[in-house]
C-alpha cells in the first residue's frame, strides 16, 4: 500500500488584509532588481490569444495533510500511472479541500519513471515545434520563449489537422507522444481519476494539453518572459461574451523540483464563503485583480500560497482560481505538464468547439 499525502492549505483573512510579514529570498531580491532595471513586462501569453502577461511569491506555515492511500502493484514510488484506486473518504476529503480553496495538492502522485516519460515526450514534441536542435540553447530558449514558454501538445485550432473531437494521442496523429504519459489521462488513470471526481462529471473531456516550461535564468528580458501575472485560466472565457464556458481543472504535474526560486505557482485561495457555493460564486468574491500586490513590488512575496513541490507531486486547481507565478531565476530549465479537462465540451455561443472536446473514457 503505497500512501500520497495530499497538501490542505489553510485560508485565513491575512491572505487578503494583513499579509505576515517575512523577508523574502536573496533569489527574489536579485529579480526585483533585475525587473526595476527594465521599463515594463511582457505581455502574458494566453494560447488562445484573448488574456495578458506578469506575475508572483510564500511558503505557507498553517498547513496541514491528508493521506490518499492507493494500490501499488510495485513498491516504494514505483506505481501503476494508468490503473489505480484511490481511497474513496480521501478522495472525498481532496474534493472538499478543492471546493473550498480552488486547489489541491497531491504529493509524489506520479513515479519518476513517469516524469522521465513526460520529460522525454516534452522534448521530442520541442524538437517538433521549435526544431531539431531543440537542446539547451540561446537560440532554443529564445524561440521557447516566443511561445510564451508554452508548448503545445495538440494541434492548434487553426491547423488543418485539427479536429476537437479526435484524441491526439490515441490516433497516432503526435507520433511524439508516450503511451505511459497518455494513459494516464484515462477514466482510470492517475490524472484522469482526480480531474474526474474534483469535477464531479460523468462527462470529463481533454480540453487541452500542453508544457509549461520556464528557462533558466540569462537575463533581465528571459526573467520577464517566464513570468506570469496574477489571472485565473478561464478569464479569456469570462471576458467576451462570444463563448459559454464549461468548468475545467487545470491539472498541474511537476516534472522538475518546484521552488520559488525557479517560479512556483503561488495560488490565492478562494475568500471564506457560505458551505455550498459553487467556485464562480467563491470567485467572485476575490478583490479585484488590480488591487493585488504587484509582482514587482516585494509586498508581492507576502500574498497567496506558495507551492513548492517535489518533481511527481500535481497541484490541481479550478479554472477561476487566482494565481501566478515568478521568474526563472536559476541555472536550470523548469518544466510542467498541464493538461486541462472539462465537465463536458468548451464551446462558442454557435456551439463550435474552442479546442479539444475528447472525452476521457474514449482516450
Amino acid at each position: 500500500m503505497y500512501t500520497s499525502p495530499l497538501r490542505v492549505e489553510c485560508t485565513s483573512s491575512d491572505d487578503y488584509s494583513n499579509p505576515l510579514r517575512e523577508r523574502c529570498t536573496l533569489a527574489r531580491s536579485l529579480w526585483l532588481y533585475l525587473i526595476s532595471l527594465s521599463s515594463h513586462v511582457a505581455p502574458i501569453f494566453d494560447y488562445f490569444g484573448m488574456s495578458k502577461r506578469s506575475t508572483p511569491n510564500k511558503r505557507p506555515s498553517n498547513q496541514s495533510h491528508i493521506s490518499l492511500s492507493r494500490v501499488s502493484t510495485s513498491h516504494h514510488r514505483r506505481i501503476d500511472e494508468m490503473t489505480h484506486e484511490v481511497n474513496i473518504d480521501a478522495l472525498v476529503r481532496a474534493r472538499d479541500a478543492f471546493d473550498a480553496r480552488g486547489y489541491v495538492v497531491v504529493e509524489d502522485l506520479l513515479s519518476s519513471d513517469f516524469i522521465s516519460e513526460c520529460r522525454e515526450e516534452f522534448q521530442a514534441i520541442a524538437r517538433e515545434t521549435i526544431g531539431d536542435e531543440a537542446s539547451e540553447t540561446e537560440s532554443f530558449w529564445g524561440r521557447l520563449e516566443a511561445l510564451g514558454c508554452v508548448v503545445q501538445v495538440n494541434e492548434s485550432t487553426t491547423s488543418d489537422a485539427f479536429d476537437a473531437d479526435v484524441n491526439h494521442r490515441a490516433n497516432g496523429s503526435r507520433a511524439a507522444c508516450r503511451d505511459v504519459v497518455s494513459r494516464a489521462l484515462t477514466r482510470v488513470g492517475a490524472i484522469g481519476t482526480y480531474a474526474t471526481a474534483l469535477l464531479r462529471t460523468e462527462d470529463a473531456r481533454l480540453f487541452n494539453d500542453q508544457y509549461v516550461v520556464k528557462p533558466p535564468a540569462r537575463g533581465c528580458a528571459s526573467l520577464q518572459m517566464s513570468c506570469f501575472a496574477w489571472h485565473y485560466d478561464s478569464q479569456w472565457c469570462h471576458d467576451d461574451v462570444d463563448w459559454t464556458c464549461a468548468p475545467y481543472v487545470s491539472c498541474w504535474v511537476a516534472l522538475d523540483d518546484v521552488s520559488e526560486e525557479n517560479g512556483a505557482l503561488r495560488m490565492l485561495p478562494y475568500p471564506p464563503a457560505q458551505a455550498g457555493a459553487s467556485h464562480r460564486e467563491r470567485a467572485n468574491s476575490y478583490p479585484d485583480r488590480d488591487t493585488l500586490p504587484s509582482p514587482l513590488d516585494e509586498d508581492g512575496c507576502e500574498i497567496g500560497r506558495l507551492l513548492t513541490m517535489r518533481a511527481g507531486s500535481v497541484v490541481f486547481f479550478s479554472d477561476v482560481v487566482l494565481h501566478c507565478s515568478g521568474p526563472n531565476l536559476s541555472g536550470s530549465i523548469r518544466r510542467a505538464w498541464m493538461p486541462q479537462i472539462s465537465a463536458g465540451p468548451v464551446v462558442r455561443r454557435d456551439d463550435s468547439p474552442v479546442s479539444l472536446t475528447a472525452k476521457l473514457a474514449s482516450l
